[in-house]
């Protein structure tokens, strides 16, 4: 409180005394600040990943290992047959629920 009241006076005398006090009273909401964030970007970076694969129907593991997976090596690196565009891969990915034999959907597609 006498730190306040010497700032509102305009009391800087002890000016190297008000800076030991901010820090004592602040220095651990500072911290938390960064911490959190440091966290909040750790998580900006996730969320964006993801959207990025949902907006391109596609799983991790076909985005890392495409030359690897034999039911994609007949497509071009950019593309996917789970692609049916941003909007329809955001509502099957977030409102439609429901399972689909992928073998009948490949040997459709040929």
């Amino acid at each position: 409180k006498q730190w306040y009241q010497r700032r509102v006076r305009g009391d800087t005398s002890r000016s190297s005394d008000s800076a030991l006090e901010w820090v004592q009273f602040n220095g651990v909401l500072v911290l938390c600040a960064i911490v959190l964030a440091i966290g909040a970007l750790a998580v900006s970076a996730l969320f964006g990943c993801h959207m990025y694969l949902v907006l391109h129907g596609l799983t991790t593991w076909e985005h890392v290992s495409h030359n690897k997976i034999t039911y994609l090596k007949r497509f071009p690196e950019d593309s996917t047959p789970f692609n049916f565009g941003y909007c329809k891969n955001c509502f099957i990915f977030c409102c439609y629920c429901s399972t689909q034999n992928w073998e009948k959907y490949i040997k459709s597609l040929t």
